[in-house]
């Protein structure tokens, strides 16, 4: 039985997360997580099921329509922005490859050696108007794969393939626009790129962190102070120090002096039981005695 307090996710989309979005109600981080799962399910090439499908549906309509969703995921760097951007490039090469004219300049390309070797190696010796929506096809494959950067990085030199043809159509009624589109696309994708890789290198030099917290306390009766250092861990583990500082007659009676002194000692006490814990640990595993310094 779901807890009242558990997302409720049906695939790979947090329903709840989509819930809280259409209130007002979901933060930055929220929509950039919610907006992954959405831009996973758009690279599939397989429609999701219905319930799926209508939350999607919902986005699209908060967010205005099919320009509107497109400009919500590109807000968010990484997978959102990068599939998006690919999905724009598949567009324009099922847009302009089945022109005829363009798979002439295509084919002159290729024959020139002028095409990106990443295009070239995926082009059929006779080019034609299935050639281009072709390779938006694989470029899909691998998005449905999760090969998101061979994906964005065969999508990037597609654009360039397109931007290459441009020149030759300018002049062309439905084409003129063909050369800066591509560029653009190119440039685009180039940076969603690299905002991904940025984004994957910081999570691989982020470690997880813990939280563990001492407490000190510190106590005083006639001369002689009295602490304890007591660890508390995530996991429920406690180890306590303890240290003593006593007043010496002939001194002046400062009480921050003891407090120093004692709860330096707990803490010295304290890091010797955890390493002693520790050793003991290991022993445990290893069935080998151990001894920490």
């Amino acid at each position: 039985m779901r807890t009242p307090a558990e997302p409720h996710r049906s695939g790979d989309l947090d329903l709840g997360a989509v819930e809280r979005m259409l209130a007002g109600r979901l933060g930055n981080d929220g929509q950039a997580a919610l907006a992954g799962q959405v831009a996973r399910l758009l690279a599939q090439p397989e429609p999701p099921p219905t319930r799926i499908a209508r939350a999607l549906g919902r986005i699209m309509q908060y967010e205005g329509g099919d320009v509107g969703l497109i400009d919500w995921l590109d807000r968010f760097p990484g997978r959102p922005r990068l599939v998006v951007r690919i999905l724009g490039l598949i567009g324009l090469l099922e847009r302009y490859g089945r022109q005829r004219r363009v798979d002439g300049v295509l084919a002159g390309l290729r024959d020139g050696g002028r095409l990106p070797a990443r295009v070239a190696g995926r082009l059929a010796p006779d080019t034609d108007g299935a050639t281009l929506p072709g390779l938006g096809r694989e470029i899909r494959l691998m998005l449905a794969a999760d090969e998101l950067v061979e994906a964005g990085r065969l999508a990037r030199s597609a654009a360039r393939a397109l931007a290459l043809v441009g020149p030759s159509v300018a002049g062309v009624p439905g084409l003129a626009d063909l050369g800066d589109l591509a560029e653009a696309s190119r440039r685009d994708l180039g940076d969603a790129l690299v905002a991904l890789r940025d984004i994957e290198k910081g999570e691989r030099i982020v470690m997880p962190t813990k939280h563990w917290n001492v407490d000190i306390v510190i106590g005083e009766d006639g001369g002689r102070t009295h602490a304890e250092a007591r660890l508390n861990t995530e996991d429920d583990m406690i180890v306590t120090g303890t240290g003593d500082a006593r007043l010496n007659p002939a001194d002046e009676d400062i009480p921050e002096i003891g407090d120093e002194l004692a709860a330096a000692r707990a803490l010295s006490d304290l890091g010797h039981r955890l390493l002693m814990t520790a050793s003991a640990d290991i022993e445990a595993v290893t069935d080998e005695p151990l001894s920490i310094g």
